[in-house]
């Protein structure tokens, strides 16, 4: 037994809660393979304007969202978010668990042509993870390593 404790909870995660339309891409791969359940999946699946797949066959599905701080109670060593762009936003929805020092180590990406607000949206993220006590390594790099949070002095 490795001593892991995961609980998968079915939502989407973000700064709001209620239900949101889910864009899911149905488009097969090439070579005629699919991923999930007859679906080629990819990274355009998402809660944002469906626009990134108009040229590929898709559908929309209503889920329902959360805050992770309310999902989250217990602290935790290491949290990873990879929300295809919208990674501020679930950090949005995580401040309290964020502010409360309840993770370690958070690895995010806040990639400028990725988010919807751009350069300003992916700044503020930044900014954000600093007043809630976390440091971006690496933010001067393409590739920026995960953000630790700093040790109380």
């Amino acid at each position: 037994k490795s001593g892991l404790k995961i609980t998968l909870v079915a939502m989407a995660l973000s700064n709001i809660t209620g239900s949101v339309p889910f864009h899911v891409n149905r488009a097969e791969h090439r070579k005629g393979q699919t991923f999930f359940r007859g679906a080629l999946g990819s990274a355009q699946d998402g809660l944002g304007g469906a626009s990134a797949l108009e040229r590929h066959k898709h559908e929309t599905v209503v889920v329902p969202v959360g805050q992770l701080h309310d999902v989250i109670t217990e602290p935790i060593s290491y949290l990873k978010v990879d929300a295809q762009g919208f990674d501020f936003r679930v950090l949005l929805g995580a401040r309290r668990l964020l502010a409360t020092g309840r993770v370690g180590v958070l690895a995010t990406e806040l990639a400028p042509r990725l988010v919807p607000g751009g350069v300003a949206e992916a700044v503020e993220g930044i900014a954000f993870l600093d007043r809630v006590g976390y440091t971006c390594y690496g933010c001067e790099m393409r590739h920026s390593l995960p953000a630790n949070r700093e040790a109380s002095s």
